[in-house]
């Protein structure tokens, strides 16, 4: 029997596995389709869709460390996407937050965004898990905008919020 190809398939990060809720992870990749926070340019809701579209030729195979990801004894899953309130910032923001702890107490996350109030949530959840229990943590950001503008009408974006 033969892999599906590349272009086939349920539409998971990298090909990865969807996790089963059974079993614990290492890494978990979850979507967070949310732009409810966004005031100038909504559409940051795609973006987790998008961006497993996107991952379906990353090759679990890296040729210059010559180290296949079965290999390294990590269970890496796709999470599939959270469901949140589209319509009340706040109320998102808490099934964000609730999700995340109960995910953290599992194995540690990859988030893939939604607008970049999706961060406030996430970093309140590993303060939380994390700090009552391994201390520091380290947090890795990639936001597609530079989130450094002024404000507007008297009223500062909250996009870049959390990360100020």
């Amino acid at each position: 029997r033969f892999a599906p190809p590349k272009f086939a398939g349920v539409r998971t990060f990298a090909g990865l596995p969807l996790w089963d809720r059974a079993e614990k992870f290492d890494f978990g990749i979850l979507g967070v389709p949310f732009d409810g926070g966004a005031s100038y340019n909504p559409g940051a809701r795609f973006a987790p869709s998008e961006i497993r579209a996107s991952s379906r030729r990353i090759d679990k195979f890296n040729r210059l460390y010559n180290i296949a990801l079965q290999r390294t004894g990590l269970t890496v899953v796709d999470l599939d996407d959270l469901t949140v309130t589209p319509y009340d910032l706040m109320k998102a923001h808490k099934q964000i937050q609730s999700a995340a702890e109960d995910l953290m107490q599992i194995g540690r996350l990859v988030v893939l965004g939604g607008d970049s109030t999706v961060v406030q949530p996430v970093l309140r959840a590993a303060h939380r898990v994390y700090n009552a229990s391994v201390g520091p943590f380290a947090v890795v950001h990639f936001g597609a905008s530079l989130g450094t503008g002024d404000s507007t009408w008297g009223h500062i974006p909250q996009e870049p919020a959390p990360l100020f």
